[in-house]
């Protein structure tokens, strides 16, 4: 559904893209879209999963560790990352092209006072946006999915090594998250980044 919203908000937008004039109008004009688009985005995801999550301690701890791992991405810009936490009770994260990067509550608690699994959930949301997965369309099977998965694990598991947190962080995420994720996955996830490491 966020990908439909961002999807139409950006060929909408990028339609005036044949107009006349330099590339860096139209580079202008895309990022006003993704903008545009991200922030709408952004208001559906925090309405559908419990709103923002109000805790001052817990908000500084996400934006330090999400800070930490962002500075090595191909897409760091200071002072442009924004990391939320939503009120579901649900573990998940999801990433959006503007730059965000939402953990929930569920999976805030289930990781507990571990640094390394804040890290590795924000590496992998990170990989989703360097990957600019969020404008491809649908996977059209399960292991195309489970294959876009591969190929972020495997950025993350960089990203991680680089801001000094443990590689196999994201190996210990994932067996953590194993029951909302589809049977199967998590292992199989594990396998790949082991056989790729």
């Amino acid at each position: 559904m966020l990908r439909t919203v961002v999807l139409a908000v950006l060929v909408a937008i990028l339609g005036c893209r044949s107009q006349p004039g330099s590339s860096s109008w139209t580079a202008a004009w895309q990022q006003n879209a993704e903008a545009l688009a991200g922030a709408r985005a952004a208001a559906e995801l925090e309405s559908t999963h419990g709103g923002i999550f109000c805790c001052p301690e817990r908000q500084a701890r996400l934006e330090r560790i999400g800070s930490e791992v962002a500075v090595h991405s191909e897409l760091h810009e200071p002072g442009m990352w924004h990391f939320r936490l939503l009120g579901s009770d649900t573990p998940n994260a999801f990433a959006l092209p503007t730059r965000r990067i939402y953990l929930t509550r569920g999976l805030y608690e289930r990781i507990g006072d571990d640094d390394a699994l804040i890290a590795a959930a924000v590496a992998h949301e990170i990989a989703h946006l360097q990957r600019r997965d969020c404008f491809k369309p649908d996977c059209a099977s399960a292991d195309e999915r489970l294959g876009r998965e591969h190929a972020a694990d495997l950025i993350a598991v960089e990203l991680l090594r680089r801001a000094s947190y443990p590689p196999e962080s994201l190996s210990r995420l994932l067996r953590l998250i194993d029951d909302v994720q589809p049977h199967g996955w998590a292992e199989a996830r594990v396998r790949y980044i082991d056989q790729a490491s």
